[in-house]
């Protein structure tokens, strides 16, 4: 691990930890430029730079980079209330509609970390039920119809090349409304951990405290869910700290009422234990988190440090640019590189995974181009 690197996992720790210790024998020879960087690319920028206040004024970044820096938070703040009024919005014009929403990751997942607002904006990911007095979610064919009234009375275009949801542009944020809520077909065990997925949500979720329009998966879904979508994000390509903080940010916030025994069995059915197991292992053995937020933990160090590693420095880094040629040459080796994650993240073989993917691309080609 890079001087750069335990530099911005100890800023994040910090943050994150009101107790937490920095090591300062790690601020004395500091890139700033390098580490601030970082932060970016691995979606911390803000939860870092909040961390910065607890470091002596000689060990701080130089006046440039800070500066920068805080204008770089600030321009996140800005989007964040943006992302934030655009949700309230469309829950409002569904619910006028005759529908309820459901948010997915994103903006809830932001109401875990210390500052919400430091959590930088994506996608807006939805699933959409019948309003009602006992909103009615995971009906066939709903999704659709929300499409055709978005359509209709938006005059806004839908993309349906995609497995799991559509897309389009709301306020000009993409909106991914869901129908399945993972790719069911890259996988053979994602169809049985889809459909438990689509149980679940019929008979539990909960209505959020900051909007009555607005509702949120329960903690032993999301638990699962936003496990489920980390691995999947790992084992193809790549995943950052932010993703990560996600879920143990989540973890420490609702311990309490997750269903640990079964949250653990469903894990085992899926393939999924060790994974979950070496990132409650990452959150307290470099991120400061306490022991007691936890179930299980991962023995194996060594691997671990690998799976952090691979988070902060890619083992395979490159991507395609856009063309066929491309695809097929990266890929495959991207494949075939990653199998050691397919085996923290998967139950099936790696040749069932690789000819359920391919699959997968044969069905819906356009969503793979990029």
């Amino acid at each position: 691990m890079t001087l750069t690197e335990s530099v911005v996992l100890q800023l994040v720790a910090r943050s994150i930890n009101v107790h937490y210790d920095l090591d300062l024998t790690l601020f004395k020879d500091v890139n700033w430029k390098q580490v601030f960087q970082m932060t970016k690319n691995q979606g911390v920028a803000g939860v870092a730079l909040d961390a910065i206040e607890y470091l002596p004024l000689n060990y701080r970044p130089p006046r440039e980079v800070f500066i920068q820096w805080i204008g770089y938070v600030c321009s996140m703040e800005k989007a964040y209330l943006f992302h934030k009024n655009a949700i309230y919005s469309l829950a409002d014009f569904y619910y006028e509609n005759g529908f309820t929403m459901m948010l997915l990751k994103g903006y809830g997942l932001s109401l875990c970390w210390p500052k919400p607002e430091h959590r930088p904006v994506g996608d807006i990911d939805i699933f959409l039920g019948e309003r009602n007095s006992n909103p009615t979610f995971g009906k066939k064919n709903v999704w659709k119809i929300g499409d055709r009234v978005i359509k209709e009375k938006l005059g806004i275009d839908i993309d349906n090349t995609h497995h799991h949801h559509s897309v389009f542009l709301y306020n000009g944020i993409s909106v991914e409304n869901h129908f399945d809520f993972i790719n069911a077909y890259d996988h053979k065990s994602s169809r049985k951990i889809e459909e438990y997925f689509k149980q679940t949500v019929r008979k539990e979720y909960c209505q959020t405290d900051v909007c009555e329009k607005l509702y949120f998966p329960s903690c032993d879904f999301n638990a699962l869910f936003l496990l489920k979508h980390c691995s999947g994000h790992f084992a193809s390509t790549e995943i950052s700290i932010r993703q990560v903080l996600d879920w143990l940010l989540f973890i420490r916030k609702y311990n309490k009422s997750i269903d640990w025994e079964l949250f653990y069995s469903q894990l085992d059915a899926f393939g999924l234990t060790r994974f979950a197991n070496i990132l409650s292992s990452i959150g307290v053995d470099y991120l400061g988190m306490p022991v007691d937020a936890f179930y299980k933990y991962e023995n194996d160090k060594n691997l671990v440090k690998r799976v952090l590693n691979d988070i902060l420095s890619p083992e395979f880094s490159e991507h395609e640019t856009g063309t066929l040629l491309s695809g097929l040459w990266v890929k495959p080796r991207r494949f075939w590189s990653n199998r050691w994650k397919h085996r923290l993240c998967y139950s099936d073989s790696f040749v069932s995974g690789f000819i359920w993917t391919t699959y997968a691309k044969l069905l819906k080609p356009r969503h793979f181009r990029v």
